[in-house]
């Protein structure tokens, strides 16, 4: 009988060494519960947030967006004042320029035209009769009365005038096309400067509204989205959308919706 009590395997005594065994475990299972308390690391649906840049970063974009934008409105402004210029002497062209003075020579010829042809005509008629006098002269050099010598003498005289007057008004005309050929190249080359000056400036001013969109761009990246609320995101996350969609469209196109949903 005490035979088989000593040879029974004592449980209660392996039960107790196995209670004291597990009391490390226990100990350490709330070690772990204490680092997960501390939240240490980052568990499932908390967001984390993006690092912000530095402020150094900041101030180097910062200042290079400013020169950006001084440049470009400089380069406004020497359009500007450029476009001035020209449509000054544009108009200076149209109302008191060169036109006026071809103006004034084609009412000239209108009004002389007939003065014109009787002076051609009588400059045949002087030449005609010069050759007849002169050949009576030589036929006749003897007999031939003073009166004939001064008539031959005074239409030497009107045929020279008659030949100066048509080459001045020849001159004048021709001094006319001439101006308002000059006239029509310099307006139409200034009417080209006037459009090349209107179409650059165009795109200093877009280049100038696209510089204040990336600055606004630039200013929101710096929002902390995790400090908003989610209808917030939601609708911050609508308008980059839309914000990329009206800078991918095409020139002349508009975007399929704009709306904000409140």
């Amino acid at each position: 009988m005490y035979s088989e009590l000593d040879s029974t395997p004592n449980t209660n005594r392996k039960r107790a060494g196995d209670e004291s065994s597990t009391q490390p475990p226990v100990k350490r299972q709330s070690n772990t519960t204490t680092s997960i308390d501390s939240q240490t690391a980052p568990t499932i649906g908390t967001e984390v947030e993006q690092p912000v840049p530095s402020s150094e970063t900041d101030q180097a974009k910062s200042n290079a967006t400013d020169e950006n934008t001084k440049s470009i409105r400089l380069r406004i402004e020497q359009y500007k004042h450029r476009l001035q210029i020209l449509e000054a002497e544009r108009n200076a062209i149209s109302q008191n320029g060169d036109p006026e003075a071809f103006n004034k020579a084609k009412r000239f010829l209108v009004t002389n035209h007939l003065n014109l042809a009787a002076t051609v005509a009588k400059l045949h008629k002087i030449e005609d009769l010069i050759r007849q006098v002169a050949k009576v002269i030589r036929d006749c050099h003897d007999v031939v009365p003073a009166q004939l010598h001064q008539a031959l003498q005074a239409s030497v005289a009107d045929r020279d005038s008659c030949h100066t007057e048509l080459q001045k008004m020849t001159q004048l005309l021709k001094d006319a096309i001439d101006k308002d050929y000059e006239t029509g190249v310099k307006f139409n080359a200034i009417e080209r400067q006037i459009d090349e000056l209107k179409s650059n400036l165009w795109m200093a001013e877009q280049d100038l509204t696209n510089t204040h969109l990336q600055q606004r761009l630039d200013a929101l990246s710096h929002v902390k989205v995790s400090k908003l609320t989610y209808d917030q995101r939601l609708r911050l996350d609508k308008l980059v959308g839309q914000v990329t969609e009206v800078l991918n469209e095409e020139p002349g196109t508009l975007p399929h919706d704009l709306s904000i949903t409140k």
